[in-house]
């Protein structure tokens, strides 16, 4: 319950409190400090449409410790993670001695792998590509086959993903065929061939 005394002084539930709010010393360190909590964090999908990326770019990202994330409880997981501006401005401009770091980082890998007929078409900026790889098997009932890796960039996976729509079933999930697997390595002449592996299954 809330009362005013001849003192000046506003009672709430009996206890004493000025009858005018506390000014600010600082109004314009408030605003900011006010702005960065009412921030509203982005999700992964949220972040992977800003930077025109697919979300497994930007979960590696933070898996590898490069992108900060947080998660409101429990440990970070695919799908549960949370990402603040403030974190996604000190990735995109680290100190001068990361920048080459950085450069590097958004290459990596444009991996073929599948099961029967069909190939998935992906990027991976994790230096060792096989875990990227593994967790395909782990997701799929089907046993994941290695057939290409290249040394790439994530705007050649994009330009595959473009240039191959018409055999696209699903996502990152294509029908090749011969043709198309013929133009898929047409695409790819120049790059460096990381792993040729045939129908070596994924370990």
């Amino acid at each position: 319950m809330m009362t005013t005394n001849n003192g000046g002084l506003t009672r709430l539930n009996g206890r004493a409190a000025p009858s005018k709010p506390t000014q600010v010393p600082f109004p314009a360190l408030a605003f900011v400090l006010v702005t960065k909590m009412t921030e509203k964090p982005m999700t992964v999908p949220e972040l992977a449409e800003r930077w025109g990326c697919n979300e497994d770019y930007v979960h590696e990202m933070i898996e590898s410790g490069r992108l900060r994330a947080f998660t409101l409880g429990g440990k970070i997981r695919r799908g549960n993670c949370r990402i603040t501006h403030t974190a996604v401005s000190e990735f995109l401009s680290p100190p001068a001695a990361d920048h080459v770091e950085l450069e590097t980082a958004l290459k990596g890998f444009v991996y073929f792998v599948g099961h029967g007929q069909y190939l998935k078409i992906g990027f991976t900026a994790l230096k060792d590509w096989r875990r990227r790889i593994a967790s395909i098997q782990t997701n799929n009932p089907e046993r994941v086959r290695i057939w290409k890796v290249f040394a790439a960039d994530m705007a050649t996976e994009g330009r595959l993903h473009e240039a191959l729509n018409a055999y696209c079933v699903s996502g990152e999930w294509f029908n090749l065929g011969e043709s198309g697997k013929a133009a898929a390595l047409a695409m790819m002449l120049g790059f460096h061939l990381v792993f040729d592996g045939g129908d070596t299954d994924v370990a």
